[in-house]
């Protein structure tokens, strides 16, 4: 189950970064919006081209972010789901070696048939605990490599387009200043 808290975590983690990455978007609409209320409108036109530039950046880059971040959580749910499905699986086997107990403790000279039955339960569980196990774990570091490497990028682009508004910024100031000289 160590799994199905990492994956709920991650899930909380990529809910959160959207709901950040929703409250920047906003806060930057706004901000071009009053932009474009307090800017002379030659000022606006000179910087239109270069405001609609980021923000269809940042809005491709809301799209393909998360897409196989996602798509990779997904893959990791339906493993998990099977890992489920060998737990329960796993626990129908112990409820029939149970209804065998059962049968055999009533027919004498079965003990030999019991011992095998459980010694194969014991021997089918521990694989399944640890195939399953092993796969969640190295899911988990694909998943955390995967969400670094993302990270990264979006760090690089953040920083990319926070120089280029900079620059943007630094030459409506420039404009500001020569028209009104």
């Amino acid at each position: 189950m160590t799994s199905k808290r990492g994956l709920d975590t991650t899930a909380t983690d990529l809910a959160n970064r959207q709901d950040e990455s929703d409250a920047s978007r906003k806060r930057l609409v706004e901000q071009s919006r009053d932009f474009k209320k307090n800017t002379p409108e030659d000022i606006r036109k000179v910087v239109a081209p270069l405001l609609k530039s980021f923000q269809s950046e940042v809005d491709s880059l809301s799209k393909r972010n998360p897409v196989p971040v996602l798509e990779h959580a997904i893959q990791l749910q339906k493993k998990a789901q099977r890992v489920s499905d060998l737990e329960i699986e796993n626990k129908q086997l112990r409820e029939t070696l149970d209804e065998y107990n059962h049968e055999f403790a009533e027919v004498k000279n079965q003990e030999v048939t019991i011992k095998q039955l459980r010694d194969k339960l014991k021997e089918l569980e521990d694989k399944i605990e640890a195939t399953a196990e092993a796969r969640a774990k190295e899911k988990e570091r694909e998943l955390y490599r995967g969400f670094g490497e993302k990270e990264r990028q979006l760090q690089e682009t953040q920083l990319s387009v926070a120089k280029k508004l900079g620059e943007a910024e630094q030459k409506v100031t420039t404009l500001n200043t020569e028209f009104w000289r």
